[in-house]
């Protein structure tokens, strides 16, 4: 059974996907390639910390 900290590090991952999501979202929304792409590699990064655990 996971411990706390766990737990807590994931629902922190999981709400940092998402509001890098929406940034996304605005940075196709005002055509900002260089923007876009910047939170696309931010959203991949933290996609692959939960592997750390």
């Amino acid at each position: 059974m996971p411990d706390l900290s766990d737990t807590m590090f994931l629902l922190l991952v999981l709400i940092s996907l998402v509001f890098s999501m929406n940034e996304m979202k605005v940075s196709l929304e005002d055509e900002d390639l260089s923007g876009f792409s910047v939170w696309t590699c931010v959203a991949g990064i933290l996609s692959t910390l939960p592997l750390t655990l």
